[in-house]
């Protein structure tokens, strides 16, 4: 049972239980009605979902089924496992924990230190679960008993206002700017996935207010009431599109909605396929001397070359027209033999993210540049998104820049010139 109150928990072996975004909704829809007696609504579960992508990186880092990565602590009743993980602290609080073996700084700035903690350090303590259904249902109990106040967030659908009373609470020590924005784009792309637009009924203002939340312009709660934050959204979008900026919701008004809807969904699915086919290229390495090879031959003749030259940006080329094959959708650049062509193909475009902007806009799929001293630069391919750290795939990169590998990155780099948005 779990939790217990006759015992301390046991504890378990870290193991990894990643699970599909379908499976876990399923079994939060179906504890949710266990314990509460009702169904809960779409955007309820997608404020979850998007919680648990960004905790566990889409389930990647998530060990015995705790959909949250909640800690644990002795006496609490739960069974409990140890796995390492970072935490980002103020200096005055991070000095209690230097000195002890299990624990090493990974970064320190403006007043803020990163720590790693390893087992079986108190830290690195967290909840365990033996089934997805024990998890789920203990998450739930979680949110709205410990964390109440953010609990109307959840019920309400509204991810950023979730991410600032889960801060509030001291449910993360991450920034909030960052959390909160990741947890709205992640929401929106579980909104997308569980209803696309051609399922949205933009006739009723419930369905008007739910795709102008969907495209940024921020309506509210969608409750089908015609109040002064769904008008204002309508301005404003209203504005964006050219229209009359009259408030109010008429035949091109709808038209316009329902084309932004679907280019929503095609740029979504442009950014998932170009994540897919760089972790498909994970491991392709030069063979035969420097920038040799016949994949790197490859990736140079999408741009008109031929090896030996450097091939970073020819392979995010080569993703990216593989990824608008795949998803059916046109690329939003067309991409260069040269890193640093990109930022101009992007600003072009209007989608380009000046590295000080990226911690509000920075999400997977994001093709970002970055300074290496020459006039060339490097690219890679943001995967996935903690906070101010980043796991990205880059080629011609590694110990001898020779091969696509993963590259654990900062928002902070100083070389990091900024990105672009193909969603």
């Amino acid at each position: 049972m779990n939790p217990r109150e006759d015992d301390m928990g046991q504890k378990l072996t870290a193991t990894a239980t990643q699970v599909m975004a379908e499976d876990l909704a399923g079994a939060l829809r179906a504890a949710w009605r266990d314990l509460w007696g009702e169904d809960p609504q779409r955007k309820s579960i997608c404020v979850l979902l998007a919680q648990w992508a960004l905790e566990t990186g889409h389930g990647k880092k998530c060990f015995n089924y705790n959909i949250g990565n909640v800690k644990s602590n002795p006496g609490d009743g739960f069974d409990y496992t140890f796995f390492p993980c970072g935490e980002r602290l103020r200096e005055d609080d991070a000095e209690r924990y230097l000195g002890d073996p299990r624990v090493s700084v990974a970064w320190r700035k403006d007043g803020w230190v990163s720590l790693t903690f390893q087992p079986e350090h108190p830290v690195c303590r967290f909840r365990a679960f033996t089934s997805l259904a024990e998890g789920a249902r203990a998450h739930l109990v979680l949110l709205r008993n410990r964390f109440s106040s953010a609990w109307p967030a959840v019920i309400n659908g509204n991810p950023r206002e979730f991410a600032h009373l889960l801060k509030l609470s001291g449910y993360y020590t991450a920034d909030e700017t960052p959390y909160a924005n990741t947890l709205a784009t992640l929401f929106h792309r579980f909104m997308l996935k569980t209803a696309p637009p051609e399922d949205l009924d933009i006739s009723m203002l419930d369905g008007v207010q739910e795709a102008l939340n969907r495209l940024g312009y921020n309506a509210g709660n969608v409750d089908g009431l015609d109040g002064p934050n769904t008008r204002g959204a309508v301005r404003r979008f209203q504005e964006a599109m050219g229209l009359p900026p009259t408030g109010t919701v008429d035949q091109e008004t709808r038209a316009r909605l329902a084309a932004e809807l679907m280019k929503l969904v095609e740029a979504s699915r442009l950014a998932e396929a170009l994540v897919e086919a760089a972790r498909a290229d994970l491991g392709v390495h030069e063979e035969g001397g420097h920038n040799l090879g016949p994949r790197i031959a490859e990736y140079l003749r999408t741009v008109g070359l031929r090896p030996p030259n450097d091939w970073c940006a020819a392979a995010v080329t080569t993703w990216l027209r593989r990824a608008a094959a795949q998803a059916g959708a046109p690329p939003p650049v067309r991409g260069s033999a040269v890193a640093k062509a990109f930022i101009a193909q992007f600003k072009e475009a209007h989608r380009w993210v000046p590295a000080s902007k990226l911690p509000e806009s920075v999400q997977p799929g994001m093709i970002l540049v970055w300074d290496r001293g020459g006039w060339q630069g490097h690219v890679g391919v943001v995967e996935e998104v903690h906070g101010d750290n980043l796991i990205t795939i880059e080629p011609n990169a590694g110990p001898q820049s020779d091969a696509v590998v993963r590259v654990p990155r900062k928002l902070s780099e100083a070389k990091l010139l900024g990105g672009g948005l193909v969603s």
